[in-house]
């Protein structure tokens, strides 16, 4: 499942990831090791169209988990328990958030909630995945714009915070509405949305492109996910948004396929000494440094104080054609007979 949206967050355990998906968060089809919810005050209520309701429609009574929790805390603004291990191939636990009526101080209680996942960890829960909905719109009937920077700012502070936390995934199952929540994660995040140039020389580049997918092939889920990455980045209207994810997923792809130590992958100084210890040429590991660049700044929070501080549409130029000859490279790479003959 790709996400819509993605924000890249250093730590010093490597890059974790924030995402937004479009899907149905009581059926992602991945293990959920903490799944944050919130009810309104402590009314458990299975309504339609809420996420206790869904939990209900799977077998999952979220009141019957709230009457033997295996921690319950009063913090200053709320309250929020934790439930005992429901399946750990499915969703392990349940956080749920309880928002008094009128969504009174709920920015700092959604904090709170996220301050208290070190708790969690303390104790040995597996916060591998955590995943939540816009905690508050659903029976509290709370704005989205309300609650979106603290969920932002408080996942991103447990990502750097929690050893064990690899994603957090916020979940919207309407694909408008999700749809939406990407664009105002952009505004949160203060990224400048950019089309790339059209012009003889983009669309050279995009034609080059077009035909390397064709010799990819999609033998492998990984391979089948960069081809759709790619095919998203060289249409005309791609934002710097899908160029550089595409750039950063076909960077992981290569470097995944080479055998690059995992050791290596978290830290850009081994990342690049390990890609030349395998015979690749500066030039072609110079490339792939391109792709991160633009990759990072896609998915990072945009920092003001650079001069220029956003990307040109030319600069992406630039990156489609780091692409182009990343996959010149690696198509190559792959044949042992091509790489012979040449």
């Amino acid at each position: 499942m790709e996400p819509l949206n993605l924000s890249i967050v250093d730590t010093a355990w490597g890059e974790r990831r924030f995402e937004l998906l479009n899907s149905d968060i009581a059926n992602l089809g991945f293990a959920v090791d903490l799944l944050m919810v919130s009810t309104l005050g402590s009314d458990y209520s299975p309504l339609p169209g809420t996420v206790v309701g869904a939990l209900s429609s799977k077998g999952i009574s979220v009141e019957d988990l709230r009457a033997d929790p295996d921690l319950d805390l009063l913090l200053p603004a709320g309250r929020l328990w934790v439930s005992k291990d429901i399946d750990p191939n499915g969703i392990g636990r349940i956080m749920c958030v309880e928002i008094p009526s009128g969504g009174i101080r709920v920015d700092q209680i959604v904090l709170q909630a996220f301050r208290s996942l070190p708790m969690l960890e303390a104790r040995g829960f597996n916060l591998n995945s955590i995943c939540l909905p816009i905690l508050g719109t659903g029976s509290a009937g709370l704005e989205v714009e309300v609650l979106l920077r603290p969920i932002l700012d408080g996942a991103q502070w447990a990502l750097r915070v929690l050893k064990s936390a690899k994603r957090i995934c916020l979940v919207e199952i309407n694909p408008e509405s999700a749809s939406k929540m990407r664009d105002a994660m952009d505004d949160v995040l203060e990224r400048v949305r950019i089309t790339v140039t059209k012009g003889p020389l983009a669309d050279a580049i995009r034609a080059e492109i077009r035909v390397q997918i064709e010799k990819l092939g999609v033998g492998d889920e990984k391979a089948y996910k960069l081809v759709v990455q790619l095919h998203r980045a060289i249409s005309e209207d791609a934002p710097d948004r899908d160029i550089g994810w595409a750039a950063r997923y076909l960077r992981d792809y290569v470097i995944s396929q080479i055998e690059v130590s995992e050791s290596a992958k978290d830290f850009a100084g081994n990342r690049w000494k390990a890609i030349k210890s395998k015979g690749i040429p500066d030039w072609v590991n110079a490339y792939i440094q391109v792709l991160s660049i633009f990759g990072n700044e896609s998915a990072h929070n945009k920092a003001n104080a650079a001069i220029p501080w956003e990307i040109h549409s030319n600069d992406l130029v630039a990156c489609l054609f780091a692409i182009q000859r990343v996959l010149d490279f690696w198509l190559t790479w792959r044949s042992p007979t091509e790489r012979i003959s040449d």
